[in-house]
Protein backbone atom coordinates (compact mmCIF):
# COMPACT_ATOMS: atom_id res chain seq x y z
CA UNK A 1 0.00 0.00 0.00
CA UNK A 2 1.06 3.40 -0.66
CA UNK A 3 4.32 2.14 -2.85
CA UNK A 4 4.04 -0.16 -5.54
CA UNK A 5 6.38 -0.59 -9.04
CA UNK A 6 4.57 -0.55 -12.31
CA UNK A 7 4.50 -3.50 -14.85
CA UNK A 8 6.00 -3.53 -17.42
CA UNK A 9 9.22 -2.13 -17.03
CA UNK A 10 9.20 -0.15 -13.67
CA UNK A 11 8.56 3.30 -11.78
CA UNK A 12 9.75 4.13 -8.72
CA UNK A 13 7.42 5.29 -6.15
CA UNK A 14 8.18 6.39 -2.83
CA UNK A 15 5.38 7.86 -0.51
CA UNK A 16 5.91 6.53 2.50
CA UNK A 17 2.85 7.02 5.06
CA UNK A 18 3.12 6.42 8.67
CA UNK A 19 0.29 4.92 11.02
CA UNK A 20 -0.71 8.61 12.36
CA UNK A 21 0.02 10.88 10.02
CA UNK A 22 0.83 11.39 6.37
CA UNK A 23 3.56 14.04 6.86
CA UNK A 24 6.79 12.59 5.48
CA UNK A 25 10.32 13.59 6.08
CA UNK A 26 12.82 13.18 9.63
CA UNK A 27 13.31 17.02 10.77
CA UNK A 28 15.73 17.39 14.07
CA UNK A 29 12.31 17.58 16.62
CA UNK A 30 10.72 14.88 15.23
CA UNK A 31 8.86 14.78 12.00
CA UNK A 32 9.84 12.31 9.45
CA UNK A 33 11.93 13.81 6.45
CA UNK A 34 10.74 16.07 4.12
CA UNK A 35 13.69 15.49 2.36
CA UNK A 36 12.88 11.84 1.97
CA UNK A 37 9.88 12.50 -0.62
CA UNK A 38 12.35 14.63 -2.45
CA UNK A 39 14.89 12.12 -2.48
CA UNK A 40 12.68 9.45 -3.81
CA UNK A 41 10.07 11.36 -5.71
CA UNK A 42 6.77 10.16 -7.08
CA UNK A 43 6.19 8.99 -10.20
CA UNK A 44 3.28 11.29 -12.15
CA UNK A 45 3.10 10.76 -16.08
CA UNK A 46 6.27 9.83 -16.38
CA UNK A 47 8.20 13.36 -15.74
CA UNK A 48 8.99 13.37 -12.88
CA UNK A 49 12.98 13.52 -11.67
CA UNK A 50 15.26 11.79 -9.14
CA UNK A 51 18.48 12.48 -8.70
CA UNK A 52 18.67 13.41 -12.19
CA UNK A 53 17.08 10.66 -14.27
CA UNK A 54 13.58 11.21 -15.34
CA UNK A 55 11.35 8.38 -14.08
CA UNK A 56 10.28 6.73 -16.88
CA UNK A 57 8.97 2.95 -18.05
CA UNK A 58 11.69 1.13 -19.14
CA UNK A 59 11.67 -1.07 -21.76
CA UNK A 60 11.24 -5.38 -21.17
CA UNK A 61 14.64 -6.48 -20.10
CA UNK A 62 16.19 -8.78 -17.39
CA UNK A 63 17.65 -6.05 -15.86
CA UNK A 64 14.39 -4.37 -15.58
CA UNK A 65 13.40 -7.53 -13.49
CA UNK A 66 16.41 -7.45 -11.44
CA UNK A 67 15.38 -3.89 -10.81
CA UNK A 68 11.70 -4.17 -10.16
CA UNK A 69 12.67 -6.95 -7.44
CA UNK A 70 15.67 -4.83 -5.80
CA UNK A 71 13.02 -1.82 -5.45
CA UNK A 72 10.19 -3.63 -3.94
CA UNK A 73 12.84 -5.07 -1.67
CA UNK A 74 14.13 -1.83 -0.95
CA UNK A 75 10.56 -0.41 -0.46
CA UNK A 76 9.73 -3.40 2.66
CA UNK A 77 13.03 -2.42 4.25
CA UNK A 78 12.84 1.21 3.86
CA UNK A 79 9.16 0.64 5.39
CA UNK A 80 10.24 -1.39 8.20
CA UNK A 81 13.18 1.25 9.25
CA UNK A 82 10.34 3.99 9.11
CA UNK A 83 8.46 2.07 11.74
CA UNK A 84 11.04 1.98 14.17
CA UNK A 85 10.74 5.66 14.08
CA UNK A 86 10.12 7.45 17.25
CA UNK A 87 8.19 10.48 18.09
CA UNK A 88 8.89 13.30 21.04
CA UNK A 89 8.64 13.11 24.57
CA UNK A 90 9.68 15.61 25.71
CA UNK A 91 10.30 18.35 23.28
CA UNK A 92 12.40 21.64 23.57
CA UNK A 93 9.24 23.78 24.12
CA UNK A 94 7.86 21.51 27.38
CA UNK A 95 11.73 21.79 28.74
CA UNK A 96 12.24 25.49 28.70
CA UNK A 97 8.42 25.60 30.55
CA UNK A 98 9.73 23.40 33.19
CA UNK A 99 12.94 25.50 33.43
CA UNK A 100 10.93 29.03 33.44
CA UNK A 101 9.31 27.77 36.31
CA UNK A 102 12.23 26.12 37.94
CA UNK A 103 13.32 30.01 37.70
CA UNK A 104 10.43 31.70 38.62
CA UNK A 105 7.90 29.49 40.04
CA UNK A 106 4.64 27.56 38.88
CA UNK A 107 4.05 31.36 36.54
CA UNK A 108 7.16 30.36 34.96
CA UNK A 109 8.07 34.06 33.97
CA UNK A 110 9.28 36.86 36.50
CA UNK A 111 6.86 38.73 38.79
CA UNK A 112 8.29 41.81 40.03
CA UNK A 113 5.37 43.30 42.04
CA UNK A 114 3.18 40.23 43.43
CA UNK A 115 4.45 37.62 45.96
CA UNK A 116 4.75 34.63 43.14
CA UNK A 117 8.38 34.53 42.16
CA UNK A 118 9.27 36.26 45.48
CA UNK A 119 7.87 37.18 49.09
CA UNK A 120 7.03 40.09 50.67
CA UNK A 121 9.60 39.21 53.15
CA UNK A 122 12.93 37.36 53.69
CA UNK A 123 11.18 35.18 56.70
CA UNK A 124 8.89 34.47 54.47
CA UNK A 125 10.66 33.55 51.61
CA UNK A 126 13.84 32.66 52.95
CA UNK A 127 12.44 29.44 54.82
CA UNK A 128 10.18 26.53 54.26
CA UNK A 129 6.49 27.15 52.85
CA UNK A 130 3.96 26.92 55.62
CA UNK A 131 1.26 24.18 54.24
CA UNK A 132 -0.72 25.81 51.46
CA UNK A 133 1.53 28.60 50.80
CA UNK A 134 2.91 29.43 47.59
CA UNK A 135 6.16 31.29 48.82
CA UNK A 136 8.69 29.96 50.46
CA UNK A 137 12.62 28.61 50.05
CA UNK A 138 12.33 25.85 47.45
CA UNK A 139 9.84 27.42 45.33
CA UNK A 140 11.73 29.01 42.84
CA UNK A 141 16.00 29.24 42.37
CA UNK A 142 15.22 32.81 41.61
CA UNK A 143 14.31 33.56 44.86
CA UNK A 144 16.63 31.01 47.15
CA UNK A 145 19.19 32.98 44.95
CA UNK A 146 18.06 36.28 46.37
CA UNK A 147 17.40 34.67 49.68
CA UNK A 148 21.42 33.56 49.91
CA UNK A 149 22.75 36.71 48.64
CA UNK A 150 20.89 39.10 50.79
CA UNK A 151 22.99 41.63 52.66
CA UNK A 152 23.41 45.27 53.86
CA UNK A 153 26.17 45.73 50.92
CA UNK A 154 25.89 45.00 47.42
CA UNK A 155 26.23 40.99 46.85
CA UNK A 156 29.80 41.39 48.20
CA UNK A 157 28.93 37.95 50.12
CA UNK A 158 27.98 36.12 46.70
CA UNK A 159 30.15 37.63 44.25
CA UNK A 160 33.17 38.68 46.26
CA UNK A 161 32.88 41.92 44.87
CA UNK A 162 30.14 44.96 45.34
CA UNK A 163 27.96 44.78 41.84
CA UNK A 164 26.60 48.40 41.99
CA UNK A 165 22.99 47.36 43.34
CA UNK A 166 21.47 46.92 46.66
CA UNK A 167 20.79 42.94 47.49
CA UNK A 168 18.45 43.66 50.59
CA UNK A 169 15.27 40.99 50.63
CA UNK A 170 13.24 43.61 52.10
CA UNK A 171 10.18 43.47 49.90
CA UNK A 172 9.16 41.84 46.40
CA UNK A 173 10.29 44.43 44.32
CA UNK A 174 13.57 45.17 46.02
CA UNK A 175 14.64 41.10 45.99
CA UNK A 176 13.49 40.91 42.22
CA UNK A 177 16.01 44.11 41.56
CA UNK A 178 18.33 42.01 43.30
CA UNK A 179 18.02 38.77 41.32
CA UNK A 180 18.50 40.69 38.24
CA UNK A 181 21.48 42.26 39.34
CA UNK A 182 23.20 39.23 40.60
CA UNK A 183 22.57 36.53 37.52
CA UNK A 184 24.35 39.20 35.62
CA UNK A 185 27.27 37.80 36.99
CA UNK A 186 26.88 34.03 36.66
CA UNK A 187 27.65 32.16 33.66
CA UNK A 188 24.73 30.88 31.35
CA UNK A 189 25.03 27.12 31.44
CA UNK A 190 24.48 24.83 28.21
CA UNK A 191 21.62 22.11 28.83
CA UNK A 192 23.60 19.97 28.30
CA UNK A 193 24.95 20.57 31.07
CA UNK A 194 22.24 20.39 33.67
CA UNK A 195 23.37 17.11 35.33
CA UNK A 196 26.40 18.13 36.16
CA UNK A 197 25.38 21.34 37.41
CA UNK A 198 22.26 19.42 39.53
CA UNK A 199 25.17 17.31 40.61
CA UNK A 200 27.73 20.05 41.80
CA UNK A 201 24.41 21.50 43.86
CA UNK A 202 23.84 18.55 45.57
CA UNK A 203 27.46 18.23 46.51
CA UNK A 204 27.84 21.62 47.79
CA UNK A 205 24.46 21.00 49.93
CA UNK A 206 25.72 18.44 51.73
CA UNK A 207 29.49 19.95 52.20
CA UNK A 208 27.94 23.35 53.19
CA UNK A 209 24.40 22.27 54.92
CA UNK A 210 24.91 23.66 59.06
CA UNK A 211 25.36 21.20 60.92
CA UNK A 212 23.64 23.01 64.28
CA UNK A 213 20.27 22.30 62.36
CA UNK A 214 19.53 18.97 62.80
CA UNK A 215 17.12 17.67 60.02
CA UNK A 216 17.29 20.94 58.33
CA UNK A 217 20.00 22.44 55.34
CA UNK A 218 20.72 26.43 55.56
CA UNK A 219 23.04 27.49 52.78
CA UNK A 220 24.83 30.86 52.74
CA UNK A 221 26.43 32.89 55.16
CA UNK A 222 24.21 33.48 58.30
CA UNK A 223 24.16 30.31 60.47
CA UNK A 224 20.77 30.82 62.01
CA UNK A 225 18.04 28.67 62.81
CA UNK A 226 15.88 30.49 61.14
CA UNK A 227 16.31 33.20 57.86
CA UNK A 228 14.57 36.31 59.14
CA UNK A 229 17.73 38.73 58.01
CA UNK A 230 16.28 41.35 55.56
CA UNK A 231 19.49 43.26 55.27
CA UNK A 232 22.43 41.24 56.66
CA UNK A 233 24.24 38.61 55.53
CA UNK A 234 21.41 36.51 54.16
CA UNK A 235 20.33 32.67 54.57
CA UNK A 236 17.75 30.22 52.73
CA UNK A 237 16.57 26.90 54.80
CA UNK A 238 15.40 23.86 53.47
CA UNK A 239 13.52 21.16 55.59
CA UNK A 240 14.83 17.78 55.09
CA UNK A 241 12.52 14.37 55.45
CA UNK A 242 12.29 13.08 58.45
CA UNK A 243 14.42 9.91 58.08
CA UNK A 244 16.07 9.44 54.82
CA UNK A 245 16.91 13.10 54.99
CA UNK A 246 16.19 13.27 51.40
CA UNK A 247 15.89 17.58 50.09
CA UNK A 248 12.96 17.77 48.25
CA UNK A 249 12.94 21.22 46.30
CA UNK A 250 10.38 22.24 43.73
CA UNK A 251 12.84 23.82 41.60
CA UNK A 252 14.91 21.44 41.45
CA UNK A 253 13.05 18.69 40.89
CA UNK A 254 11.56 20.93 37.73
CA UNK A 255 15.34 20.90 36.33
CA UNK A 256 16.14 17.23 37.08
CA UNK A 257 12.94 16.75 34.46
CA UNK A 258 14.16 19.17 31.99
CA UNK A 259 17.38 17.78 31.81
CA UNK A 260 16.33 14.00 31.66
CA UNK A 261 13.66 15.17 28.90
CA UNK A 262 16.62 17.01 26.80
CA UNK A 263 18.78 14.19 27.01
CA UNK A 264 16.39 12.10 26.21
CA UNK A 265 15.31 13.90 23.50
CA UNK A 266 18.65 14.51 22.10
CA UNK A 267 19.12 10.57 22.19
CA UNK A 268 15.44 10.34 20.04
CA UNK A 269 16.97 12.23 17.26
CA UNK A 270 20.36 10.75 17.50
CA UNK A 271 18.51 7.72 16.42
CA UNK A 272 16.17 9.05 13.84
CA UNK A 273 19.00 10.51 11.98
CA UNK A 274 20.60 7.40 11.61
CA UNK A 275 17.50 6.16 10.39
CA UNK A 276 17.28 9.16 7.76
CA UNK A 277 20.53 8.13 6.86
CA UNK A 278 19.87 4.45 6.03
CA UNK A 279 16.91 5.65 3.99
CA UNK A 280 18.94 7.85 2.23
CA UNK A 281 21.32 5.28 0.98
CA UNK A 282 18.66 2.35 0.71
CA UNK A 283 17.21 5.00 -1.87
CA UNK A 284 20.61 6.15 -3.69
CA UNK A 285 20.90 2.11 -4.04
CA UNK A 286 18.03 2.07 -5.47
CA UNK A 287 18.54 4.58 -8.01
CA UNK A 288 21.47 3.30 -9.34
CA UNK A 289 19.21 0.26 -10.08
CA UNK A 290 16.99 2.14 -11.78
CA UNK A 291 19.60 3.85 -13.41
CA UNK A 292 21.10 0.48 -15.21
CA UNK A 293 17.39 -0.85 -15.64
CA UNK A 294 17.20 2.68 -17.96
CA UNK A 295 20.49 1.32 -20.23
CA UNK A 296 18.27 -1.83 -20.91
CA UNK A 297 20.68 -5.36 -21.35
CA UNK A 298 24.06 -5.04 -23.02
CA UNK A 299 23.87 -6.25 -25.99
CA UNK A 300 25.96 -9.49 -26.75
CA UNK A 301 29.43 -9.12 -28.32
CA UNK A 302 29.93 -11.34 -31.70
CA UNK A 303 32.15 -14.25 -31.17
CA UNK A 304 35.16 -14.62 -33.37
CA UNK A 305 34.51 -18.18 -36.15
CA UNK A 306 36.24 -21.09 -34.26
CA UNK A 307 38.94 -22.85 -36.29
CA UNK A 308 37.41 -26.25 -37.97
CA UNK A 309 39.14 -29.34 -36.28
CA UNK A 310 39.58 -32.97 -36.77
CA UNK A 311 38.18 -35.32 -39.63
CA UNK A 312 36.27 -31.45 -41.03
CA UNK A 313 39.86 -29.91 -41.46
CA UNK A 314 40.39 -29.05 -45.09
CA UNK A 315 43.67 -30.83 -46.16
CA UNK A 316 46.10 -28.31 -47.15
CA UNK A 317 49.06 -29.08 -49.64
CA UNK A 318 51.56 -29.15 -47.39
CA UNK A 319 50.01 -31.48 -45.73
CA UNK A 320 49.56 -33.61 -48.75
CA UNK A 321 53.51 -33.47 -48.95
CA UNK A 322 54.01 -35.41 -45.62
CA UNK A 323 52.07 -38.62 -46.68
CA UNK A 324 53.96 -41.07 -48.79
CA UNK A 325 50.43 -42.81 -50.59
CA UNK A 326 47.75 -41.20 -52.75
CA UNK A 327 45.00 -42.52 -50.19
CA UNK A 328 46.30 -40.43 -47.21
CA UNK A 329 45.39 -37.10 -49.22
CA UNK A 330 43.10 -35.72 -52.15
CA UNK A 331 44.10 -34.24 -55.51
CA UNK A 332 45.51 -31.17 -54.84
Amino acid sequence: KNKYVSQPGFVLHLRIRTKTSTQRGITRLGRKPRALEGVAGRSQKGNTEISGYKLTRTPPSRAARVARQYLNATMKEAQAILNEYEKAATNEKTAKQLLNMALFGEGGSLDKSSPKTFGSTAATACNPATPGSAIGSGKSLANDLACICDDSGQGHDCTGADIGKATAYIRVNAAAASYEALVKKYPLIDHNKLTAAIHAFLTNVKEASKTNQAGNVILGAHATDTCTTGDTSGCVKYKQEAGTGKLTLPWLEKIKYAATGLRNENDRRNRNAQRYREIKALVASATRQYAAAQEGDPTPKASPAAAPSGKNKVPTETDCNKHQSSDKCGDP
